[in-house]
């Protein structure tokens, strides 16, 4: 800015006041003090500008089907559909921008992505027909297998060799339930079926793989965990005590009701597998006296494993229970909290551990560092 003030006479100038001099500098640095004030909302935009922000899907409400997962840091798999056709699509959380990558006129059910996420298996039902097929992130078909199942299909990705998959499901013979497991070898086509009790079965290596057997008890209090072998078929006992695990890359919690206490639920910590690394105690929650377990997830390899844990011991049957997200610490035997939640509802951590979603379909984005959440849809839930 430019200000120009006219004086008579430069001699004259000299020979002003002191009163005259202090009234023009005053001027000037209100003058100078207003200039950068008009800046700095500017700045503050700019700055705003950069930091990236969570766009919402601008689509119907009713052809939000869930979404499947973290293809990256930022972009999500997300399932759509109408009475036409089911989408899978790949949408950019911090431009918006969606990228239908597959469409069929057809019902899907099931989708898993593979650990690197350059991989999608899905189900889906043509008429009275189910199949898996398998497509990459073009949505070019690689292979289809036709299954036996009449309803949702489980499927497992083999985390270091992506061409094998683990398919699963309930059948009935003579008024029984049987777990159906098939192993299916993409690069041959070839489909074996593998002996197993639990629709639970997970992928551990190339070869081998975990499962808890309940030896048929309902509440699922007791179970044992076996390892399988698919080169031999053998199948091992590795610990009588475990009720149900979770698993991710290297790191593995064993979960199974406490011996001292009848109200709380023992997390033990492997990293990597079959190496102690810590334990803690989370309030137990059931339905109808069945153990309900808390959701967990992990984003990177040795990186922070977050869960949905109850606050006190909880009886869904007869209350719905507080819930918070944590980060937990089993060398210090404590859950760290993140946020209060609503539910006890699935979460799945990103890649780059900035966010996880966390809903029944995924609905909501929470911010781990701001400990902010947002729904991914317009007419969803606000009430947080």
């Amino acid at each position: 800015m430019v200000i120009s003030i006219k004086l008579v006479d430069e001699v004259k100038k000299r020979q002003m006041s002191n009163k005259r001099i202090c009234t023009i500098g005053l001027f000037l640095l209100l003058l100078l003090t207003a200039c950068q004030k008009q800046q700095t909302p500017d700045n503050d935009t700019s700055q705003a500008e950069k930091e990236p922000v969570i766009h919402q899907l601008q689509i119907p409400y009713e052809e939000f089907r869930k979404v499947i997962g973290w293809v990256s840091g930022e972009d999500i798999l997300v399932h759509l559909g109408n009475a036409e056709e089911d989408q899978l699509a790949v949408y950019d959380l911090h431009t918006g921008e969606m990228d239908v990558i597959y469409s069929l006129p057809a019902y899907i059910l099931s989708v898993e992505l593979s650990d690197d996420a350059d991989k999608i298996a899905l189900q889906m039902i043509d008429g009275t027909t189910s199949k898996v097929q398998v497509i990459d992130l073009e949505g070019t078909v690689l292979q289809t297998q036709e299954v036996g199942a009449s309803s949702y299909v489980g499927m497992d990705w083999n985390p270091e060799d992506d061409n094998l998959l683990f398919i699963s499901y309930p059948e009935f013979v003579d008024y029984q339930e049987k777990t159906v497991l098939k192993m299916w070898d993409l690069a041959t086509n070839e489909v074996v079926r593998l002996e197993t009790s639990s629709l639970g079965t997970r992928w551990y290596s190339s070869n081998l793989y975990l499962f808890v057997d309940h030896n048929e008890d309902d509440t699922l209090e007791e179970g044992a965990l076996y390892i399988g072998d698919i080169r031999t078929g053998e199948e091992l006992l590795i610990n009588s005590q475990v009720s149900e695990f979770y698993l991710h890359e290297d790191s593995f919690v064993a979960m199974t009701p406490s011996d001292f206490n009848e109200d709380e639920l023992l997390l033990s910590f492997q990293y990597p597998f079959m190496v102690d690394k810590g334990y803690m105690t989370v309030p137990k929650v059931t339905m109808n006296e069945r153990l309900v377990f808390p959701y967990l997830s992990q984003g990177k390899r040795n990186g922070a494993i977050y869960g949905v844990l109850p606050k006190e011991r909880t009886t869904l049957e007869s209350e719905v229970g507080e819930y918070v997200l944590s980060r937990l610490d089993f060398e210090n035997h404590t859950a760290r909290p993140v946020m209060d939640l609503p539910d006890s509802a699935p979460i799945s951590v990103s890649n780059n551990q900035e966010y996880t979603l966390y809903g029944w379909q995924y609905e909501y984005v929470i911010n781990l560092d701001k400990q902010t959440i947002q729904p991914l849809l317009q007419s969803g839930n606000q009430s947080f």
